[in-house]
């Protein structure tokens, strides 16, 4: 089962960390939902849980929230809510949703209204992988190369949409991280997006949205995007020359692949980083 409030709290003592921000698990499955109604329903269950279970244990246990994609105007009711109602500190996207429940991808103009509350409210959203069919590697049958893989080119797809359709455009406040998939690909797809961009530019027909008003790489690296790195990603110098610093943060991911001993050994295994500034 779940940790316990008492376990997590447990963690942040023997890790010497202030805070954390949890993350569903299970609930990173919520955007294949179909049915709309069920959704909705759902996404309050899980906050009102997370609320009574551990936020109201300790205020060092904060949560993000889940949101209805699947039906827009309730999605920007549940966000206010868990913000103003139950102290949430932002909300969670799924990144890949089999294009079965939240058939769009984040880009879409159909979820504008929840960015324009979540800038209303000065929150972050954030997106996080997990499911893994329809995005191509279906064929796997070992978890290794599933899981290398499944988050990556998830958010790739969902950052892909966003920057290429002005969404850091259109909602110049908005925040937005992108998490458990390294830093690595970011530099990567700065330089894809920004080949596809420069070839469309000049052409009578844009392939790209006309709230796109600059290169991609521009919107990936003004500060409105997060990525959370690992302590041993080698190419995680390179990433910080291509996008600062200030946009980058660790994430132990426990309880996961994580105790408390192995926590510690990677906080402390980035930190002691000779390539890396101690800013």
């Amino acid at each position: 089962g779940y940790p316990s409030a008492k376990e997590w709290l447990d963690f942040l003592d023997g890790t010497e960390i202030e805070s954390t921000v949890l993350y569903p698990t299970a609930g990173l499955t919520f955007g294949v939902i179909q049915d709309p109604t069920w959704a909705v329903a759902l996404a309050r269950a899980y906050n009102n849980w997370f609320t009574d279970r551990y936020y109201r244990v300790s205020p060092r246990l904060q949560g993000v929230a889940l949101i209805p994609m699947q039906d827009v105007p309730e999605a920007v009711k549940e966000l206010r809510r868990a913000i103003n109602e139950l102290g949430m500190v932002g909300a969670v996207l799924t990144a890949n949703n089999g294009e079965l429940g939240i058939r769009q991808p984040f880009g879409h103009s159909d979820f504008w209204p929840v960015y324009e509350e979540a800038e209303r409210l000065n929150v972050p959203l954030a997106i996080h992988g997990a499911p893994s069919f329809n995005i191509g590697i279906n064929f796997f049958t070992r978890f290794a190369q599933t899981q290398a893989l499944e988050h990556p080119i998830a958010q790739i797809i969902q950052l892909t949409s966003m920057v290429m359709e002005g969404v850091f455009e259109r909602f110049p406040r908005l925040r937005v991280a992108c998490l458990e998939a390294g830093a690595g690909w970011v530099p990567y797809i700065m330089d894809r997006l920004d080949r596809s961009y420069e070839t469309w530019a000049g052409a009578k027909y844009k392939e790209f949205s006309t709230w796109l008003k600059k290169k991609p790489s521009e919107y990936i690296k003004s500060g409105q995007l997060y990525f959370s790195c690992e302590g041993g990603e080698e190419s995680l110098t390179y990433a910080i020359d291509r996008i600062g610093h200030r946009n980058l943060f660790f994430a132990s991911d426990f309880p996961h692949d994580t105790n408390r001993e192995r926590a510690k050994h990677e906080i402390e295994e980035l930190m002691e980083r000779k390539d890396l500034s101690d800013e």
